[in-house]
């Protein structure tokens, strides 16, 4: 039975250079998606950090700045 890696080698042999061209930018985005998504899943909370940086405000203070 043949390997996906080699489905995909003998299906890139009939492929005319403008294709391959297409299939190289197509394979450096997977990777590139695969890499960074490695990276997002380590720390959920990496993903959120900084979003609520800065002083406190309480209750008030956010009605004020709302009415």
């Amino acid at each position: 039975m043949e390997s996906v890696k080699e489905k995909i080698v003998d299906k890139l042999e009939s492929l005319p250079e403008q294709a391959l061209q297409e299939v190289l930018i197509f394979v450096d985005f997977v990777a590139w998606r695969s890499h960074h998504q490695a990276e997002d899943s380590s720390d959920p909370l990496l993903s959120v950090a900084g979003i609520l940086s800065g002083e406190p405000i309480s209750s008030e203070e956010i009605e004020t700045e709302l009415y």
